[in-house]
């Protein structure tokens, strides 16, 4: 019985959570694919890819993955390496 009580408590809480847009990512931005490292967030969009630092709170201005901007379909990073699938121009690498 106790744990029905603290499971039903835990559903109510994030029921009545609030969810805000995050308005560096204009509403016109369709995001295709989100990654967190550490407390690092990017958002790979149709045609840029947006930096979140501090987990979220503060985000930078988006920058095409490519020469021509294309959709970012999936990211990973290793070794410091940004890496982004696209849509039309294959995989990609950040040179930073």
């Amino acid at each position: 019985m106790k744990h029905i009580f603290l499971l039903s408590l835990l559903l109510y809480s994030l029921s009545n959570a609030q969810w805000e847009r995050v308005p560096e990512i204009p509403e016109t931005r369709t995001v295709y694919a989100l990654l967190a490292v550490h407390d690092t967030l990017y958002a790979g969009t149709d045609s840029l890819v947006y930096v979140g630092a501090n987990a979220g709170t503060h985000w930078s201005t988006g920058v095409p993955p490519a020469a021509s901007p294309d959709a970012v379909s999936c990211m990973m990073k290793d070794k410091n390496v940004l890496i982004a699938g696209t849509f039309q121009s294959g995989i990609l690498q950040e040179h930073g």
